[in-house]
């Protein structure tokens, strides 16, 4: 795989959500999930265990609002 990526990211509440792109692709390469009170260190990605489905919606749903307003650029 060639091309630069380009991480997206968001904070709500506890969590930070974060996509990875490749050279402006619509899907992500990779997603993170972290619960920031609870692992401060970000090493525990809480979507290899399928675990906080609702809070995944609202992130993604989001930061993809965000993307298209081109917040953040």
């Amino acid at each position: 795989r060639h091309g630069k990526v380009t991480g997206h990211s968001i904070r709500m509440g506890d969590f930070r959500y974060t996509e990875w792109h490749r050279d402006g692709a619509e899907k992500a390469e990779a997603m993170v999930l972290t619960d920031l009170e609870k692992d401060p260190g970000e090493e525990t990605n809480l979507l290899a265990d399928g675990k906080e489905p609702a809070i995944l919606e609202k992130v993604q749903t989001e930061l993809t609002k965000r993307m298209a307003a081109g917040v953040g650029k």
